[in-house]
């Protein structure tokens, strides 16, 4: 048996408050014009920020990931000007408001994927306070398919209509698929029951004398009795 792995966390982020902090490895990396103002202030996650990142039409925040990540983008309520993740709009009426959290509006994206993402601006100036990118690493689950075909070890020939077993449905069905029908649920995978390589006639007698011999060993006393 595989060991577990348990999934690991990752989280990088940046903060805005004068200056570019909190930026481990040059994750994040930027781009154009960009300064500081002291009308983007706020209060979020028990910090107080002073002076947030003025939004630029050049501005560009760049970050690359290796997998699938959920991103935060915290921005100050100054304006109802919107920011893009990946040129794409974040609506303001999308963001949440933490409670102990001021002056901010936070943005939460999940399931973005592994890959090279930009912050910009959006409609217009606007300002952002942190930025944090978690991703998850680790299969929880090794060695098991998260949504795996299901497949039946033990198909019963004939059993065309799925019902797991073979039977005068199966008949019916089958016939109706010679003729050109398409009988709704039809496993075409058994309806070679004489496997000879064509699905035809000769398969539903040989079906119905599958079901003919499974009736006789049900009932064997019947034959003693005529």
């Amino acid at each position: 048996e595989e060991p577990t792995v348990e999934p690991t966390s990752v989280t990088s982020t940046v903060s805005f408050d004068g200056s570019d902090m909190a930026n481990p490895e040059d994750f994040f990396t930027y781009s154009g014009k960009h300064n500081f103002n002291s009308k983007f202030a706020g209060k979020y996650d028990g910090t107080d920020y002073a002076k947030g990142l003025k939004m630029e039409t050049t501005t560009t925040i760049a970050f690359t990931t290796t997998a699938t990540a959920t991103v935060t983008i915290v921005q100050s309520t100054w304006s109802e000007q919107t920011v893009k993740l990946d040129d794409t709009e974040l609506a303001v009426s999308t963001a949440t408001t933490p409670e102990g959290s001021e002056g901010v509006r936070v943005y939460t994206i999940s399931g973005v994927a592994a890959g090279t993402h930009t912050i910009t601006r959006g409609s217009g100036e606007s300002g952002l306070l942190y930025i944090a990118v978690t991703t998850l690493t680790g299969d929880p689950d090794p060695g098991t398919d998260p949504d795996p075909d299901p497949v039946d070890p033990d198909p019963v020939p004939g059993d065309v209509d799925g019902s797991g077993t073979a039977d005068a449905a199966d008949v019916t069905a089958l016939a109706a698929h010679l003729a050109g029908l398409t009988p709704e649920g039809f496993v075409g995978d058994v309806a070679d029951v004489n496997q000879d390589g064509t699905v035809d006639i000769a398969d539903v007698a040989a079906l119905i004398a599958i079901i003919l011999n499974a009736n006789d060993n049900d009932n064997p006393n019947d034959n003693e009795n005529e």
